[in-house]
């Protein structure tokens, strides 16, 4: 028995879900699909075998291929069946997410194939105006949870739907940090992808600029690794996809990053909060961590793996992030090298442009890449 196994797949909310599999075997299989272990049968949004209604697909029934076959009586033909074991699902909703599974069976024996199903709301841009007037009018501001080279991040409370969101706060008072404040600003409103932390307000008084985003709930990608008992190559590749489709909307908006690093990648499920490691981590330690969590989610042990496939990351610390002209000469453009940055995660880039005395040759060097070369980085780490 053979099998096609189906792609991983994201569909957007009332989009379409296609899953297209042909099943190889002799004598016929029995097929059945799951969603998250629970039973699969067919209903007036969920069909299972019928690829009549795909584009491009010539044959909407089953195969039965004569091939011959040496039996005990003489040379004989036997049927050896192709089965469309395709899944569709119309008119997806939230709850259409999970991890499929198709398992076809009979005699000769049993096998399985799975796919992680994504169901994502269509992201909506979203007009971020500035408001001139009070924090404290419209939030609660309570406790201080990070502190940045030029702003404070507090945790916020909306006074009219009682939600929390995160507030970055710029104090005005020197030039070098309404520049940075004014920057970063700029690039969050340019930004709307589910892989990207959401711009929610700005409001900005006589002394002070506040940004405010959504609150992500979650360990980082470091703290993930460290706290999963295991972690397979289709884990990695789940997060680096993730990552890259992030980039890839910053950078067809004109935003370049500057410092992508673990830290920053922030997994919106908590998924091993029990085992979270006490204290902050360093990348250093993803390093020593990595060695031993190699596993696969079908063997005992993987279930935290196929934890970590089912979240969403999310990319955060836009501080050092800056515009940019997309299709400028080279993919590059005019940006400014980072004032700060790691050497572990620097690209060529930035290290040739820290060494050049000339102002200018620094800014022409600077583009786009560096976040991609960030991404070869943690994607070796992984």
């Amino acid at each position: 028995m053979t099998e096609i196994p189906p792609p991983v797949y994201s569909a957007y909310l009332h989009g379409r879900i296609e899953l297209p599999i042909w099943v190889d075997a002799v004598p016929r299989p029995k097929i059945t699909w799951t969603r998250d272990s629970k039973l699969l049968v067919a209903s007036y949004r969920t069909r299972i075998g019928d690829r009549s209604t795909l584009p491009g697909s010539p044959i909407s029934r089953d195969r039965e291929i004569d091939s011959p076959g040496n039996f005990e009586s003489g040379s004989e033909l036997q049927r050896f069946y192709s089965i469309n074991a395709s899944l569709i699902v119309e008119e997806c909703i939230l709850h259409d997410a999970g991890l499929y599974t198709l398992v076809a069976e009979n005699i000769a024996g049993r096998a399985q194939t799975s796919c992680l199903v994504r169901v994502e709301e269509t992201p909506v841009p979203k007009v971020i105006s500035t408001r001139w007037t009070n924090l404290e009018q419209h939030y609660f501001v309570l406790r201080l949870v990070g502190k940045g080279t030029y702003s404070d991040v507090h945790l916020l409370i909306d006074k009219k739907t009682n939600r929390e969101y995160v507030g970055k706060l710029y104090a005005l008072d020197e030039p070098i940090t309404l520049v940075n404040a004014a920057r970063e600003l700029e690039c969050l409103t340019r930004l709307y992808h589910s892989n990207v932390v959401e711009l929610v307000d700005s409001i900005i008084s006589d002394r002070t600029l506040v940004i405010v985003t959504e609150r992500l709930i979650g360990n980082s990608l470091l703290d993930e690794v460290i706290a999963c008992h295991s972690w397979s190559e289709a884990a990695s590749a789940s997060i680096i996809r993730q990552l890259l489709e992030a980039l890839s909307h910053l950078h067809n908006e004109g935003v370049v990053h500057l410092d992508v690093q673990p830290e920053n990648m922030i997994f919106t499920r908590n998924l091993s909060a029990a085992r979270r490691p006490r204290g902050r981590s360093s990348s250093r330690d993803l390093i020593s961590a990595l060695a031993p969590l190699s596993g696969d989610t079908s063997v005992p042990g993987g279930q935290q793996d196929a934890g970590v496939l089912s979240s969403f990351v999310k990319l955060t610390g836009f501080s050092l992030a800056q515009p940019f002209t997309p299709g400028a000469s080279c993919g590059k453009s005019r940006i400014r090298p980072p004032p700060r940055w790691r050497l572990d995660f620097a690209s060529p880039e930035i290290i040739l442009t820290s060494m050049e005395e000339n102002e200018s040759d620094r800014i022409e060097e600077m583009g786009p890449s560096v976040d991609i070369w960030n991404v070869g980085v943690i994607t070796y780490l992984l």
